[in-house]
């Protein structure tokens, strides 16, 4: 997609005026392959869930179905490998890769919680890091009603990908079994309902949740919030309260469209991509690729400006197996043959459902936002300021129409949550 004129040199002239604020711009590293993979993964499911729903909130958390579906590559047959690394994006990376990519991941991101300490031994112990309230937890497990699965599989779950193996219970008590389990791992009570997958003879749960407040100087002013209008894809008109805050920014702005950073405090930043007036949030996600991500990501510049951005809370979900199979993983969810790998019964066994429900809460204080995935299956059988730069004209971005937005771990480039909200 074009920038404005960020994009456009075609004089000397305009390179001398553009020269100070392509030096304000921050390098931004290439990400590793996997975080490269799980992008392009996540930025393909996005677009795909968009065009099928142009009309609601859109809230999707790529991370943990990138870990599950990276660990069911290890059960595989090679059929349905093809496929998951296909449609995930592993293409190019043997399995060895896949799994050390996402065993590195996991530590860069802090996903692996501190060791206990001795007595008397200095530094933050496990207790104070569960009760740290800005936090980023990404917790799976596997639940099992039967010794089905190999050694090999089982090893490669929690040395690479951290699981935690559980026995299922009757399905009676499935749902209130994964809910403690779940609420345990975030400090936070998150009611699960199965459903049906109560009735398979295991399942995989990813949970995950991150909460932050944000950075002490970009945290919004509560007496600044205001009544005010936001359009919908309609163009009625909502009211709602928009928090306002005044601060310098690393920000963006082309021809189509504006776009702020807001950080939290823990190394993560919220990307608010609004599209310009004459343009519309469906135009900016036909531009949604990692490509383009990556490029706008070195582009932002430290800006003084106004920000106006609604409080919201949604909560969204789909039919993860539906979206996949548009994808191109349908093996998996159709044939025993497909995890005949991971199993130790000669009939393999096989996903029967899968589904990912996400919610997020912005307000002047911060973020929250969880992510529960679930997935059953059966057996068969069963940047700073240049210095000398002029200062630039302060600007205006007020989010009072259908936006986008991304919430990113900044060490790794992790996309962690992505959303496209309509009606806040």
């Amino acid at each position: 997609m074009q920038i404005g004129w960020q994009r456009s040199i075609g004089s000397l002239f305009l390179v001398l005026i553009l020269t100070p604020t392509l030096q304000a711009q921050r390098p931004v590293p290439a990400p590793s392959p996997i975080v490269d993979a799980n992008n392009r993964f996540a930025f393909k499911l996005f677009k795909h869930l968009t065009t099928e729903t142009p009309d609601h909130n859109i809230l999707v958390a790529p991370t943990g179905l990138s870990l599950t579906f990276g660990l069911l590559d290890n059960g595989s047959d090679p059929e349905t490998r093809k496929e998951i690394e296909s449609a995930f994006e592993f293409t190019g990376m043997d399995l060895t890769e896949i799994n050390a990519g996402f065993a590195a991941l996991r530590k860069e991101m802090n996903l692996i919680p501190p060791p206990p300490q001795n007595k008397g031994t200095k530094g933050a112990s496990p207790s104070s890091w569960a009760d740290n309230p800005n936090r980023l937890v990404i917790a799976d497990s596997l639940w099992i009603n039967r010794g089905y699965f190999g050694k090999q599989f089982l090893s490669a779950s929690r040395n690479y990908y951290g699981l935690d193996l559980q026995r299922l219970l009757p399905p009676s008590s499935t749902s209130a079994q994964v809910s403690r389990w779940a609420s345990k791992q975030v400090h936070r009570n998150v009611p699960i309902s199965v459903g049906t997958m109560a009735r398979n003879d295991f399942l995989l749960l990813d949970v995950t949740r991150f909460h932050s407040f944000w950075e002490w100087d970009y945290s919004f002013d509560v007496s600044m919030t205001k009544s005010a209008p936001f359009t919908l894809l309609n163009g009625q008109k909502k009211n709602l309260q928009m928090m306002y805050k005044g601060t310098e920014f690393r920000y963006l702005e082309g021809l189509k469209l504006q776009a702020v950073i807001l950080p939290y405090g823990q190394n993560v930043d919220m990307y608010v991509f609004l599209p310009a007036e004459d343009s519309s949030l469906k135009e900016l996600e036909q531009t949604l690729t990692a490509k383009n991500w990556q490029e706008w990501l070195s582009q932002f510049v430290s800006r003084e400006g106004m920000v106006g951005l609604p409080k919201f809370k949604t909560e969204t979900g789909f039919d993860v197996n539906a979206a996949l199979r548009e994808l191109g993983v349908k093996r998996i969810f159709g044939q025993f043959a497909a995890l005949r790998p991971a199993v130790t019964i000669p009939e393999g066994a096989r996903l029967t459902n899968a589904l990912q429900t996400t919610e997020i809460s912005v307000d002047e204080k911060g973020t929250e936002a969880i992510s529960v995935s679930i997935a059953g299956g059966v057996p068969g059988g069963v940047l700073g300021r240049v210095i000398g730069q002029e200062r630039p004209k302060p600007f205006v971005m007020i989010v009072n129409r259908p936006f986008f937005f991304a919430i990113r771990h900044n060490t790794t480039g992790q996309l962690l949550f992505l959303g496209a909200v309509v009606e806040p």
